[in-house]
C-alpha cells in the first residue's frame, strides 16, 4: 500500500461508487480498480463489495477505512505543523463536542477561530460522549469536550466547569414560577431520557440508585432535538443541562427547574490524548476553547461553576 492508494480507497468508500470516485479523482475507473485489486492482494482480504446500494466496504474494508483516515490526517498534520512554524499557526484541527455543549460553544468557537486564526481549518464533530472518548484515543479527533473526564484513562484533561442538571418541563406558568424540584420528587414526572449506556442516563441512574429512588422513565430516546420537542408538547419531562435548552429557555419554549437535595452535577473538561503531541494549531484551538468556555460561563450563557487545574491519566 501507499498513500495514493489510501486516498483512492477512502474516496471510493465515501462516494460508494468506483465511477464517481474515478471522476472526482480524475483517473480512469480501470486504474482505480487496479489499485484496489493490488491492495486486496497485498492485504490478503477483500475490501469492497458491490451491491444494490453501490459499493460498500467489507469488515476488512471498514478497518482499513478507519485507519486510512487517521494515517492521512496525521500526515496532513505533519505537513501543516512544519509549514506552520511561523507566528501564524495553520492546519486542520478536529474537535468533538456533545450535542448539549454544541448548543452554546460551537458557533462562538468557529467565529473566534476564523477571525483570529484564519489559517486554521476547524472541523467540529457533534455526537455522543462515548464516541468522542474513543475517537480521541484512536486519533480521529485532536480535542474533545467530555463529561467527568477525571475517570477516563489515557487522556489529558483540563477541567473547565461543573454544571448541574435540571428537570426540563413544558413552558407552563406553574413551572415558570417554580424554581426547584427535590430529587425525591422526580418519580412523579414521566421522563424522556436517553437509553443506557448514554453517559447522561448512567449519571442520572447512579444518583437514583444511590438514593434508592426509582425513576418513572416512559420513553428512551437518544436524540436531543426530539427529546426537547416532546417535552415542549407536554408528552413528558427530561433531565438535561441548561446549556442544552438555552435557546428554548430564552424564547420561552421550555421551563427548567433546578434539582436539589441532592443536585445532580457533572464536570466538563477539554481532553486530548496522552499518546500524541498536539500540533501547534491544535494547541491554539485548545486555548481558544477554554477561553471561550470560561467567557460563556462568566456571562451566564453556559450555566455552571468554573474550575481550574489539569489532570493526566495514564
Amino acid at each position: 500500500m501507499d498513500i495514493r492508494q489510501l486516498r483512492y480507497f477512502i474516496c471510493i468508500v465515501e462516494l460508494k461508487s468506483f465511477s464517481k470516485a474515478a471522476e472526482q479523482l480524475g483517473i480512469a475507473q480501470s486504474a482505480l480498480s487496479f489499485h484496489v485489486r493490488n491492495m486486496e492482494a497485498d492485504l490478503g482480504a477483500k475490501l469492497l463489495a458491490r451491491n444494490s446500494r453501490g459499493v460498500t466496504p467489507t469488515e476488512a474494508g471498514k478497518t482499513l477505512f478507519e485507519h486510512a483516515g487517521t494515517v492521512l490526517r496525521q500526515l496532513a498534520q505533519i505537513r501543516d505543523e512544519i509549514r506552520g512554524q511561523e507566528d501564524n499557526p495553520r492546519g486542520l484541527v478536529t474537535v468533538g463536542v456533545p450535542s448539549s455543549v454544541s448548543m452554546v460553544l460551537t458557533v462562538p468557537l468557529i467565529e473566534a477561530v476564523q477571525e483570529e486564526f484564519p489559517n486554521i481549518s476547524l472541523h467540529v464533530v457533534e455526537t455522543m460522549s462515548g464516541f468522542l472518548e474513543e475517537w480521541v484515543r484512536n486519533g480521529r479527533l485532536d480535542l474533545a469536550i467530555l463529561y467527568n473526564a477525571e475517570v477516563v484513562e489515557s487522556l489529558l484533561a483540563e477541567p473547565v466547569l461543573n454544571e448541574e442538571l435540571y428537570l426540563i418541563a413544558p413552558a407552563e406558568e406553574r413551572y415558570r414560577k417554580r424554581k426547584t424540584v427535590k430529587f425525591s420528587q422526580l418519580p412523579n414526572f414521566p421522563l424522556i431520557l436517553p437509553g443506557r449506556p448514554h453517559g447522561l442516563r448512567m449519571l442520572i441512574d447512579s444518583y437514583a440508585t444511590k438514593h434508592d429512588i426509582t425513576l418513572n422513565v416512559k420513553v428512551e430516546l437518544d436524540a436531543l432535538p426530539q427529546i426537547k420537542a416532546l417535552v415542549s408538547k407536554g408528552i413528558g419531562y427530561s433531565i438535561l443541562a441548561p446549556a442544552a435548552v438555552s435557546e428554548e429557555l430564552k424564547e420561552g419554549g421550555l421551563s427548567a427547574l433546578r434539582i436539589i437535595d441532592p443536585a445532580i452535577s457533572r464536570s466538563v473538561a477539554l481532553v486530548s490524548s496522552t499518546q500524541r503531541t498536539l500540533p501547534r494549531a491544535g494547541e491554539t484551538v485548545s486555548r481558544a476553547i477554554v477561553s471561550i468556555a470560561r467567557q460563556l460561563v462568566e456571562e451566564g450563557t453556559w450555566p455552571g461553576k468554573l474550575i481550574n487545574g489539569m489532570s493526566r491519566r495514564t
